[in-house]
């Protein structure tokens, strides 16, 4: 069953370069949306502070308490109060070692490594409250130039169709290639890629005052 369609319905097509059959995406599109998501400044801020955070903790890389609980409410947005039970059972040690963990694997291998990338979500999914959306936006605010945020959103634009009952690596695998592939012809970061993506589907399915970021966890 087919989900509403994006905002360039029936432009769903096989892609030669990414193997995918996917929503053939016009640059004009995306660059009429680019940095003008209402939480840009705010995830520009985020992306920066996980920049200075892998340069200051070198030659190690890993989130403290205070690092993860900016990213889950930078992706949950009202949802984090619903999972408020899960996220007080993380312990700073806890996240220390899954992240750390997490991201020498990602850090050892190239970065288009699917391999990799499925055993760094796999991990990161271990922490309590973790699921792989809230995985793939832990790894796009601290990898952007390689990594996205997988959800219901996104998913039902580029594909056109409604989400699977679960996102598991596999498909965060598959988003991540199609959204690799639009990169590339925007000469973009994949993160950026991603978000003015979810952008259009916001424009397009919401009410104009609507701001709500990425949702599910």
């Amino acid at each position: 069953m087919t989900s509403k369609p994006g905002p360039v319905a029936g432009a769903m097509k096989y892609c030669e370069r990414c193997g995918e059959s996917h929503l053939h995406v016009t640059p004009e599109l995306l660059d009429d949306v680019h940095g003008s998501e209402d939480d840009f400044a705010e995830t520009e801020d985020l992306k920066q502070h996980m920049a200075d955070m892998l340069r200051y903790r070198e030659p190690y890389a890993f989130l403290n308490l205070d690092d993860l609980d900016r990213i889950l409410r930078w992706k949950l947005r009202s949802q984090h109060a619903r999972n408020a039970h899960l996220h007080e059972r993380l312990t700073a040690e806890m996240v220390q070692s899954v992240t750390e963990t997490a991201f020498a694997v990602h850090l050892s291998h190239g970065p288009s490594d699917d391999a990799a990338a499925r055993v760094c979500l796999d991990m990161l999914s271990t922490l309590p409250g973790v699921r792989i959306p809230v995985a793939s936006a832990i790894l796009a605010m601290t990898f952007p130039a390689h990594h996205c945020v997988v959800d219901v959103r996104v998913w039902r634009l580029v594909f056109g169709e409604r989400k699977p009952p679960t996102l598991g690596s596999n498909h965060y695998l598959r988003y991540r290639t199609v959204v690799a592939c639009i990169a590339n012809t925007m000469d973009w970061s994949i993160q950026e890629t991603d978000l003015s993506l979810w952008e259009l589907d916001r424009r397009q399915t919401l009410p104009a005052s609507v701001t709500t970021r990425h949702s599910g966890g």
